[in-house]
């Protein structure tokens, strides 16, 4: 499938040299800023042409283009006529790209001019077999909780697609295969088990296929199983704080403040107290009318910032048994 060639007019500001040797001077006229194709199937060419008008009073030379593979120039502008125009033509190649794609074109002189113009290149390159939202499953449970997250296999091919099997890398998660539209859509739904010790799993679930272009696909299924108690995030980075600044707004530091989440799953009366070993870092603490959570906020004090690094802990004390104590590690800098 071909897309449609848009012609974008655009009065560039160029720094041209006259076929004299005189430079004229800069106008103020706007870049062409992007071309954006939107959207195409992979394989499909994107052809486009930029119609670029010189403003100015002396004739420009625009002979030589850089440009980020695989976007080809098929036609320059060459010497455009003050109040005339040149048209660039390129074409893009996307039968090796796949997702997003970026590229630059540089319009100049000679190859060692600097550019007179940079023209940003973007847009999205669908595969045939794609993954909705994208190729990964993302599942946060709690520890002795199964759970199950499940994403789209669209075929935009023009011939139909079987999912002959699906197979996971290990036996902490498993797949199945789900058919909403035979040929054209299935539903890959990923669970882990119920019985996964606290840490992150990252597996991967091969799919076989019918489509002879593509008859392996690959989808990462990832997992953070936290105890019935956790937090979030399980360490703090301050950051590099620049003394000067703070110094000049201490406001600033409320706006770094950084914010600390604790968890009880399931529970109705949870409470916490948070202490520091760091000097100078106020906590306070707030809890949600669940009862099941608090947050944390940590806020350096003005008149206790010096520079030198910051490295300690938040100590967190709780009412449950079986976690009476967490443990934040907290690091950063105050810098001149």
């Amino acid at each position: 499938m071909n897309i449609s060639i848009r012609r974008l007019t655009c009065c560039v500001a160029l720094v041209a040299t006259m076929l004299s040797g005189r430079t004229s001077a800069q106008h103020k006229a706007p870049l062409p800023p992007e071309v954006d194709f939107g959207r195409v199937l992979r394989g499909t060419p994107v052809e486009q042409e930029l119609v670029i008008e010189n403003n100015g009073d002396a004739p420009v030379s625009l002979t030589q283009a850089r440009m980020t593979p695989p976007i080809i120039a098929t036609a320059l502008p060459g010497v455009i006529a003050p109040g005339g125009r040149g048209t660039l033509k390129f074409r893009l190649d996307t039968a090796k790209l796949q997702g997003l794609y970026e590229g630059l074109i540089a319009l100049a002189e000679s190859p060692t001019s600097e550019p007179a113009s940079v023209v940003k290149v973007h847009g999205f390159v669908v595969p045939l077999l794609e993954f909705q939202p994208g190729p990964a499953v993302f599942l946060s449970l709690t520890k002795g909780e199964a759970k199950e997250q499940a994403v789209e296999l669209v075929n935009h091919d023009k011939d139909p697609v079987r999912v002959t099997d699906v197979v996971a890398s290990s036996d902490k998660v498993s797949a199945r295969v789900e058919t909403i539209e035979e040929g054209r859509r299935y539903r890959v739904v990923v669970r882990a088990r119920g019985d996964l010790a606290a840490g992150r799993y990252t597996e991967q679930i091969a799919l076989k296929t019918s489509s002879a272009a593509f008859p392996k696909l690959a989808l990462q299924a990832n997992a953070l199983v936290h105890d019935r108690v956790y937090m979030f995030p399980e360490s703090i980075d301050m950051g590099a704080l620049p003394i000067s600044q703070l110094r000049a707004n201490p406001n600033m530091l409320k706006a770094l403040a950084q914010r600390l989440m604790v968890y009880s799953v399931g529970a109705k009366d949870f409470v916490v107290k948070a202490s520091t070993d760091i000097p100078g870092l106020e906590l306070s603490s707030q809890r949600a009318p669940a009862g099941d959570r608090w947050q944390i906020t940590a806020t350096l004090k003005s008149d206790h910032v010096r520079t030198g690094p910051i490295a300690g802990h938040i100590t967190i004390e709780t009412n449950d048994k079986q976690f009476p104590r967490l443990t934040v590690p907290v690091s950063g800098s105050v810098n001149p």
